[in-house]
């Protein structure tokens, strides 16, 4: 999916967001990672009865947060504390 200002989507996540969530300690990860050993892990294309989440966030083997990235054009609605 190209997004408005010509940057594909997985291009975005690889580039900019991967990088961010590497540089705040976090751990990409593909989806199929058991959640139990999953400390600072960002896991990929997470599944969810909505379909994948871009990014599902694991802190001490528990899921805290799922999200979607925006893209270059849409600034992300907030900034949870840990990833600042």
């Amino acid at each position: 999916m190209h997004l408005a200002g010509g940057e594909p989507e997985w291009k975005t996540r690889r580039d900019r967001v991967d990088q961010m969530l590497k540089s705040c300690g976090w751990t990409i990860a593909p989806a199929d990672k058991p959640p139990r050993r999953l400390t600072a892990h960002a896991l990929t294309e997470y599944p969810t009865a909505n379909g994948p989440a871009d990014y599902a966030l694991f802190v001490d083997g528990k899921l805290r947060i799922s999200c979607s990235s925006s893209g270059r054009s849409r600034p992300a609605a907030f900034k949870p504390d840990f990833l600042r």
